[in-house]
């Protein structure tokens, strides 16, 4: 499995703890150690490995990359980039998670937030198996819905896909 943007998670270490071979992969390194865990320091778009792996996720990570968040430079299309190289390193009928904000496009030194057409975009190459969404209620509570029509507020997509070809 790889876990793109897995430094603030332990969603890794938790993984290599089921037994799952994982490497995590970001440019800051990663706090924790386990013998089914394998780290990489450095950007996914420069990461070489030949495996292919079964699993990537990327859990509110992919609105970061390129923003010049985490003291990173800015790069165009980082984000999209990344996502590339994803398709790249994960086999044929493999699985992508993927969670991040969600509404009317925007963009800080943060974060991005991203429309139903980034979306469709950065998904190209992958065949969405389900898409739902959280909408905040309040500083401590999401609510999860399948469908959403209302792009105005605060909302987060999560994305489980299978790699095409």
């Amino acid at each position: 499995m790889l876990d793109v943007g897995s430094t603030e998670s332990t969603v890794a270490v938790s993984l290599a703890s089921l037994g799952y071979q994982v490497t995590a992969v970001d440019p800051r390194p990663y706090p924790l150690a386990h013998r089914n865990l394998h780290v990489h320091v450095g950007l996914i778009e420069e990461f070489e490995d030949d495996t292919a792996y079964d699993a990537a996720v990327l859990l509110s990570s992919i609105e970061h990359f390129g923003v010049g968040a985490y003291d990173l430079q800015e790069a165009e299309q980082a984000d999209r980039l990344a996502m590339r190289r994803v398709g790249e390193l994960v086999r044929p009928g493999g699985l992508l998670v993927l969670t991040t904000p969600y509404g009317i496009s925007s963009a800080n030194d943060l974060e991005r937030t991203y429309s139903p057409r980034q979306i469709d975009e950065l998904l190209e190459g992958w065949n969405v198996v389900e898409r739902s969404y959280l909408t905040r209620a309040s500083s401590i509570e999401w609510i999860h819905t399948p469908l959403l029509d209302d792009l105005s507020g605060d909302h987060v997509v999560l994305v489980s896909a299978t790699k095409i070809g």
